[in-house]
């Protein structure tokens, strides 16, 4: 998903970007500029929160596990919407990727 893309260097964004991406709920984020926006948001949080993007009444949460400043993985989350969002649990996101990072950096 959109951590992954957050990674994609200029080139293969801009070519994924020539085709127009699929709404798969009303919630689904498909503008080129809304993407962009949405990918900046992720380089910089290294967290990527969706809203029912994927299948209403379910949110996700995501972030990198990178090796030697590679992407090799994703560790995501779900729930359902009602009580699994950034506003119900402000410091999820940012609490998930530290230990995330946390147990990665313990294990190489």
């Amino acid at each position: 998903g959109l951590i992954t893309m957050a990674e994609w260097d200029a080139e293969r964004l801009a070519e994924y970007l020539t085709k127009s991406p699929v709404a798969v709920t009303t919630h689904s984020v498909v503008t080129k500029t809304a993407l962009r926006r949405r990918l900046r948001q992720a380089r910089r949080d290294r967290f990527v929160w969706t809203d029912q993007e994927l299948d209403l009444e379910v949110n996700g949460l995501a972030t990198p596990i990178k090796l030697d400043n590679e992407v090799i993985a994703v560790a995501s989350l779900y729930g359902p919407s009602y009580r699994f969002s950034a506003e119900a649990q402000p410091n999820l996101a940012s609490e998930f990727r530290d230990f995330v990072a946390m147990r990665v950096a313990a294990l190489l």
